[in-house]
């Protein structure tokens, strides 16, 4: 009766028996999964588990049944483990879809990084689709970083221009990650400085959006408590931090790494410093779309900056609130709408 001495003889018997003997292991096996209920949960887990270690087509299809539908986690979650040992093709988007539950993301992480490279494409086109979940789509840089090839880093290269800032900023932790696992692969310098420019655009964008509606950051008292003012500041600090890191991905790291402590120091000596580290490090386009985000000028002087930057003649505090209005950050929305 003991699901796991069932699950061993079954395994033995596909292993070194003849045509008979196979068809009462697999008689045995259909008994085992049969029972749907919770205490039936045990015998399907090895039956999961059987699936995985004998790799036969017969018991594939049944990988599908498992992840999909199965009441019990604990099956799914071996079934998962199941698909990655034997790296099942037809299973392999259930697998990645199994990314946004909160109890079977860290076991379909495993799973697709045991896949490898046979995962890439998929887990590429699925991090792309916008029509997917958003909670598969934000665990699948993470799990490209670890599968570390090649083709990962270029996976995750395609997806920095994502309209999720969320999305983005796990993308790039995964390519600091990629990066790290693979420092003899080079990454494209275009598309990161694409990327970089791309951020600071939108963190112009902000920032002419919050100097109209509540005027220069270091001035609290046009903030009444305001929630779109906070989060507002907040989406420029993750702005800044997003461009950080994707400039340690085409300068040395740690010297990036030391200029965004100094930058977050309270001390303005520390900060100017930086900003003056910066300043002679950066080049070319870079440097003139980077170095405005970090500048300590007047807030004056960067709002009419940051409008040329954008093309744009004149922005109001009207333009502003619809402007936000139209933006997939929920957070933004939802306090610009109390605003």
């Amino acid at each position: 009766p003991d699901p796991r001495v069932q699950r061993s003889a079954i395994e033995c018997l596909l292993h070194h028996g003849d045509g008979e003997i196979r068809e009462i292991a697999l008689a045995t096996f259909h008994k085992m999964i049969a029972n749907t209920k919770v205490d039936g949960a045990p015998a399907r887990m090895e039956a999961a588990r059987l699936i995985g270690n004998v790799n036969d087509p017969e018991f594939r299809r049944y990988l599908t049944m498992f992840i999909r539908e199965d009441s019990s986690m604990a099956v799914v979650r071996e079934a998962l483990a199941a698909a990655g040992r034997i790296k099942e093709p037809t299973v392999l988007r259930d697998v990645i879809m199994q990314l946004g539950c909160r109890t079977t993301k860290s076991a379909a992480h495993q799973a697709l990084v045991e896949y490898g490279e046979i995962a890439v494409e998929t887990l590429r086109e699925v991090l792309l689709d916008p029509n997917v979940s958003r909670d598969v789509r934000l665990n699948i840089p993470s799990t490209l970083s670890k599968i570390a090839s090649s083709a990962a880093m270029k996976a995750l290269l395609d997806g920095l221009n994502q309209e999720d800032g969320s999305l983005r900023y796990r993308i790039i932790v995964g390519l600091e990650e990629t990066s790290r696992r693979l420092p003899n692969v080079r990454m494209d310098p275009q598309v990161i400085e694409t990327a970089i420019d791309a951020e600071a655009s939108r963190y112009y964008r902000r920032f002419v959006t919050f100097f109209v509606l509540f005027g220069d950051e270091s001035d609290d008292s046009m903030t009444n408590g305001s929630l779109l003012h906070e989060a507002l500041r907040e989406n420029m600090e993750r702005e800044r931090e997003r461009v950080l890191r994707l400039l340690s991905l085409i300068y040395h790291p740690q010297d990036i790494r030391s200029a965004g402590v100094a930058l977050q120091s309270s001390s303005p000596a520390k900060q100017a410093q930086a900003i003056e580290f910066l300043d002679n490090l950066l080049t070319g386009d870079i440097r003139r779309h980077v170095f405005p985000l970090f500048d300590d000028a007047p807030g004056t002087e960067r709002f009419r900056q940051f409008l040329v930057f954008l093309g744009l003649n004149s922005f109001d505090a009207e333009t502003a609130l619809h402007d936000l209005l139209k933006q997939d950050d929920v957070w933004l929305k939802a306090a610009t709408l109390w605003e």
